[in-house]
């Protein structure tokens, strides 16, 4: 127990645990008193834990793998899984208890040395702090679980007894959970989306223009930055008649609600890889809008833009683009994008020096079980599931449905009013959930009070895009690099084949990085530019969810043997996972040179 939870132990010294009572029930079985209130049935605590765990299994998802348990009580409920933990050795079982003296009690008795000595349950101690989050043991179970599926319960006594801190536990580990999917899902597919954008997306570098020369020239001039929430439909009159008072920014889906009820945002953008962008690109008609744009935009998306393309440096979590923008000295600030096109165009607004910036239809969530507003039109808009949603409460307070996706969306916002603490920054959308640290008011109200001159907006948009410089590489400058980072992933290729070689090997040693040669291959691998600029990310990655993985496993008595076999299997794997990126960037650099040449481009 102490291994996971040092803390804890440290504060045993100061917990009084006389605060709980032992006591019997009907049947004979331990149970715990707090004052007069018992922790479990005292007609039958396994009975009562057994039918709770049959109705909870029943209720969840059969490929479920992690169930966490807010409460530990005397560990009735340990026993209640055991038939499902039996039934397959990858199913883990965590219990979370907030109590020190519970937990001092439940460790009195032999089921908890059962429980610890199992690999596949775990116990922890959460803590709840000054700023009324709770303890890191939320992020460190989300890191050692995934990419497996969770499923969330409780205590019955502390479902009766402590319903808000339960649905707090469970909304912060859900949470947690999902903000680790948003950043792993795409790297453990070898990187997949954003490669196969990637390199195609190169092509459009010498055509496009800096955005960065954009950054500041429309200072304090308002901006409207428009989601696409069910809510932007009632405001959709009056932008119309804003287009010389405020910049208008849409990304994504809002283009379509724009342009679908006859308005031209002055800016759009996009960053999603996937195939949707395309039929929402073929659909809208805000043909020669200024197009903001990173690599991992879908790229046939792109190809549909006929106006000006302005390129903003980074690579959304990858290295790779790095490498070409030191190549073709693309310099300039590169802003962090957040977790969707709607983080993104806040970011884009308030680099131009938009001052203040006014957000409209940012639901973030399934008002009147809509998605998004008239105009969107894909299968999300028509297929509510309840499956997705998520209880939450309004602007108002009330219950309403939202997706983690989105909560994670209003936390980046959150976090970036109070970064730039100095920025007005309003919510207008009137309707959804409520974002932390913004300001909410009506859109009229905004209109009145910072929409009270008028610009020639249109004009000026057009005259700073023409001032923009092009990115300033030509076609045979992209072959030539794609050449020098061809070679090198096919050197770490073969490097890579042989460091797995070495992991299959049968060795008495702790790891087959022992070896000497292994040390100067794994050497001569980071020295490639392949690797610094495409497989170190996938490599920190790696090495963080194995540190995880391992840690997860710390409290088993494992013998030497086993450590070492645990070990070189992490090892492989880690391996695997980076000849596999290597492939696919391999035959994606190989498909694109192809096709430079074929048009003669180079």
């Amino acid at each position: 127990f102490e291994i996971k939870n040092p803390r804890a132990c440290a504060l045993f010294s100061l917990t009084n645990p006389t605060t709980l009572q032992f006591c019997k029930t009907e049947l004979g079985e331990l149970n715990l008193v707090a004052s007069d209130h018992c922790y479990h049935s005292q007609k039958g605590a396994q009975n009562e834990a057994s039918a709770y765990a049959k109705e909870f299994l029943a209720s969840i998802d059969e490929k479920t793998e992690i169930i966490c348990i807010y409460g530990i009580g005397l560990g009735y409920s340990y026993r209640a899984f055991q038939q499902w933990l039996s039934e397959n050795k990858e199913r883990t079982l965590i219990f979370l208890e907030d109590d020190l003296a519970t937990v001092m009690r439940f460790l009195e008795t032999e089921l908890a040395t059962e429980l610890l000595k199992d690999p596949q349950a775990h116990l922890y101690y959460i803590e709840e702090n000054k700023n009324d989050e709770r303890s890191d043991a939320f992020q460190e179970i989300a890191w050692s679980i995934f990419p497996q599926k969770m499923a969330v319960g409780v205590l019955p006594y502390y479902d009766k007894i402590k319903p808000q801190m339960f649905q707090g536990v469970k909304n912060r580990l859900l949470f947690e959970e999902s903000d680790i999917h948003s950043i792993l899902d795409e790297y453990i597919i070898y990187g997949v989306p954003y490669f196969r954008n990637f390199w195609p997306n190169l092509l459009f570098l010498p055509d496009s223009q800096k955005a960065n020369a954009l950054f500041g020239t429309f200072k304090d001039v308002p901006a409207i930055v428009v989601g696409a929430g069910p809510s932007l439909n009632k405001q959709l009159d009056r932008l119309r008649e804003l287009k010389d008072r405020a910049l208008i920014f849409a990304g994504g889906s809002a283009v379509n609600a724009l342009t679908d009820n006859g308005i031209t945002p002055h800016f759009a953008a996009s960053i999603d890889p996937n195939p949707m962008q395309y039929l929402r690109l073929r659909q809208n008609m805000a043909f020669e809008t200024p197009f903001f744009f990173r690599h991992r935009a879908f790229n046939e998306a792109l190809q549909l833009v006929s106006g000006p393309k302005l390129y903003l440096s980074g690579g959304d979590g990858y290295n790779i683009s790095d490498w070409f923008e030191k190549r073709f000295k693309i310099k300039g600030k590169v802003l962090g994008g957040g977790h969707s096109i709607a983080n993104f165009i806040i970011e884009i607004a308030y680099a131009l020096g938009c001052r203040p910036i006014i957000l409209v239809g940012y639901d973030l969530a399934y008002t009147n079980r809509q998605s998004y507003a008239q105009g969107v039109e894909d299968e999300k808009r028509r297929a509510f599931s309840d499956e997705d949603a998520v209880d939450w409460k309004d602007l108002d307070g009330n219950p309403i449905l939202t997706a983690w996706k989105w909560i994670l969306e209003a936390r980046w916002i959150s976090e970036f009013a109070s970064k730039h603490s100095k920025l007005r920054l309003l919510n207008a959308t009137e309707g959804g959930i409520s974002i932390e640290g913004v300001k909410n008011t009506s859109f009229n109200e905004a209109i009145a009070r910072y929409l009270t001159k008028s610009y020639d907006l249109e004009g000026w948009v057009h005259t700073e895009v023409q001032k923009a410089p092009k990115v300033g590489c030509t076609s045979e400058d992209i072959f030539k690099e794609l050449g020098k980072m061809f070679a090198s992933v096919e050197r770490s290729l073969e490097l890579l084949d042989a460091l797995i070689a070495e992991c299959k090997k049968k060795s008495a040693t702790l790891s087959p990085l022992d070896e000497p040669q292994a040390i100067l291959m794994l050497e001569k691998l980071q020295q490639e530019i392949a690797f610094k600029y495409i497989l170190d990310v996938f490599d920190r990655m790696s090495t963080k969810l194995d540190y995880y993985k391992k840690q997860f496993r710390e409290h088993l008595d494992f013998s030497e043997k086993k450590k070492q076999q645990y070990e070189k299997k992490l090892l492989l794997d880690h391996f695997i996972l980076l000849r596999e990126v290597a492939k696919v960037n391999y035959i994606l650099i190989q498909r694109m040179g192809n096709k430079i040449v074929e048009k003669g481009a180079a």
